[in-house]
């Protein structure tokens, strides 16, 4: 097992894209590292620039103490999951898995070992005999990626392999993804657009947007501590309300009034110091906020929707020309069109810089 390390990783297709911009990223040996973005955000070039597919137009990819810049994905050490399976459409299930061995010699006996741990570990032992046409999606999944685990390669790196499955296996296969790397102890890169799968899979995610790297932390720390405005609208569902502002005095102050939120003077300081003009953002969870019919609060508003999803409900309340969200217990009721007051938990909240998109406080 190894260690993945890249530094200042650059690439640039023929065309002009700028897909990956200066990006510098460790994954420790063992370590569950997931890239999370939208479409296009340089993700899954990154990826293949690891593997080995695609050539960094700069920049240097270790993995484990050696720089592999110049190696062909087979003298890698890794074993790469795509989103499309990849299968052999004219070998069973069992050929599909023992490929990989086979390809390198290893005993006859000695692979059908392996095959059957295998096919034991990812509940496949039922379709070794079957070719990927007769097997469902999800089958065919776990079959690839037992061709990538009986390699037991240094680095596992996985493009989007859950996004054609349907939503319960797709539930299933992330807890048993996750259980098999914490097995096997391997370094994987996982590459998603579904922040679903990146928090509850990734011991740390590195958010990726338009080739730039935005943030690398915990699940926790990028949902509640989001460093750029872009994470803090990606990640979350509903996403991070991101209300503007001024600071006057010891004060947020919204456009037209309906917004005031008194804050310590050390705070109001420190904001000052750190803005680069006076546009500023605040941003606040959707749980942070509390409703109540009295006049007391941060801000008013008016009720627009409620939602109720069970176990909650979803307010959205419009305010300056955009609309609130805001989670309750289910057994909050305002209706719509009922005036409101929101306050704002102080201790949650995060002040974004408008021109630099960039956390404050």
């Amino acid at each position: 097992m190894a260690e993945v390390r890249i530094e200042n990783l650059v690439k640039v297709f023929p065309n002009g894209t700028r897909a990956v911009n200066d990006v510098s990223l460790a994954a420790p040996d063992g370590e569950f590292l997931v890239l999370l973005g939208p479409s296009g955000c340089g993700k899954t070039t990154t990826l293949r620039c690891v593997a080995g597919l695609e050539r960094q137009t700069s920049g240097d990819i270790y993995i484990g103490e050696r720089v592999v810049n110049d190696l062909p994905p087979g003298e890698r050490d890794i074993a790469f999951v795509f989103q499309f399976y990849a299968l052999y459409p004219h070998l069973s299930a069992y050929d599909n898995i023992a490929f990989p061995l086979r390809a390198v010699g290893v005993a006859a006996d000695e692979i059908d070992r392996r095959v059957m741990r295998v096919a034991e570990t990812l509940r496949i032992k039922h379709v070794l005999r079957k070719r990927p046409r007769s097997m469902s999606s999800g089958e065919q999944q776990r079959v690839a990626l037992g061709r990538a685990v009986i390699r037991r390669p240094q680095v596992f790196l996985m493009d989007e392999p859950l996004t054609n499955l349907d939503a319960a296996l797709r539930s299933d296969m992330r807890v048993e993804l996750k259980h098999l790397q914490r097995e096997l102890g391997v370094t994987t890169l996982y590459v998603t657009h579904d922040q679903t799968e990146a928090m509850t899979m990734g011991e740390r995610i590195a958010v990726m947007q338009l080739g730039d790297l935005q943030q690398v932390g915990t699940p926790l720390e990028v949902y509640q501590y989001p460093a750029t405005l872009f994470v803090a609208s990606f990640i979350g569902d509903p996403p991070m309300n991101l209300i503007p502002v001024t600071l006057e005095g010891d004060a947020l102050q919204g456009a037209s009034g309906h917004l005031s939120l008194a804050l310590a003077p050390d705070v109001a300081g420190a904001i000052r110091q750190k803005q680069s003009g006076p546009g500023l953002v605040l941003g606040v969870r959707a749980e942070d906020i509390t409703l109540s019919g009295g006049d007391e609060g941060d801000m008013r508003g008016e009720v627009t929707t409620r939602e109720p999803l069970g176990d909650q409900a979803l307010y959205s309340v419009g305010l300056d020309g955009q609309f609130i969200q805001i989670t309750t217990a289910p057994t909050t009721r305002f209706g719509v069109g009922d005036a409101i007051s929101l306050s704002i938990d102080r201790s949650r909240m995060r002040v974004f810089d408008a021109a630099t998109e960039r956390a404050l406080v």
